[in-house]
């Protein structure tokens, strides 16, 4: 009973963990987000290693529930990550163009790497 009790309580805090990821990839927050990552890898480890008992928990019905909850919103989690890294890729290459274009015209006309003017010495 105690190992289910710990199951319960690992599957729980995974969850919690998975939420508050939700909350910082919401925020922009990718520390706190690799963090997070790290510390419900570190529960979900966990669980795995009391579920190669000889014996399967009693509570397996509740466990499954409480992992496909964990797994439903870490599939949302990663949706929402996705479409945050495609809009940020997205943004880099706008900001690559732009940088190269400046560039391009920057040698076109022979400018100097820094900017120069005629009242200012350098």
């Amino acid at each position: 009973m105690e190992r289910e009790a710990e199951l319960v309580r690992l599957y729980d805090e995974a969850m919690e963990l998975t939420r508050l990821q939700a909350d910082a990839i919401a925020q922009d927050e990718w520390d706190t987000f690799v963090q997070l990552l790290d510390d419900r890898e570190a529960c979900i480890t966990e669980a795995e290693r009391l579920l190669e008992g000889p014996t399967l928990p009693a509570n397996r019905s509740e466990l499954r529930t409480k992992l496909a909850e964990i797994q439903a919103l870490d599939l949302q989690n990663q949706a929402v990550f996705q479409r945050k890294r495609h809009t940020l890729m997205r943004e880099l290459n706008d900001i690559d163009r732009s940088a190269n274009a400046v560039s391009g015209y920057r040698d076109a006309f022979g400018a100097p790497e820094t900017p120069q003017f005629f009242d200012h010495d350098q």
